[in-house]
C-alpha cells in the first residue's frame, strides 16, 4: 500500500512539474506585437514618436503577460516541489 501511494504522489508531482514547465515556455514565447500589427486595417503610426511609443508599450504589455505567466509557473513548481517531498517522507516511512 505504500508503494502505491508513493509512486501516486511522485506522479502527481511529475505532472504538476510538467504543467509548471509548459507555463515557464508560454512565459519565454509572449510576443511582442504593437497594438496596430493586430489589426488588418490598421496603419503605422507615422509620427516617429507614436510609433516608438506603442513599441514601448507593446513591450511593457508583453512583459506583463510573461511575468503573470512566470508567477503562475512558480506557483505550480512549489506545489511540485512540495509533492516530490511528501513522496520522500512517504517513502521513508516504515509501515
Amino acid at each position: 500500500m505504500k508503494d502505491i501511494l508513493t509512486v501516486a504522489i511522485a506522479l502527481v508531482a511529475a505532472l504538476v512539474g510538467l504543467r509548471a514547465a509548459y507555463l515557464w515556455l508560454l512565459a519565454s514565447r509572449v510576443p511582442i506585437v504593437p497594438f496596430w500589427a493586430d489589426e488588418p486595417n490598421a496603419i503605422a503610426p507615422v509620427d516617429p514618436h507614436a510609433y516608438q511609443i506603442s513599441w514601448t508599450v507593446a513591450i511593457m504589455d508583453a512583459y506583463n503577460k510573461g511575468s503573470a505567466l512566470n508567477a503562475r509557473a512558480a506557483r505550480w513548481t512549489a506545489v511540485a516541489t512540495l509533492l516530490a517531498m511528501l513522496t520522500t517522507v512517504v517513502g521513508a516511512i516504515p509501515l
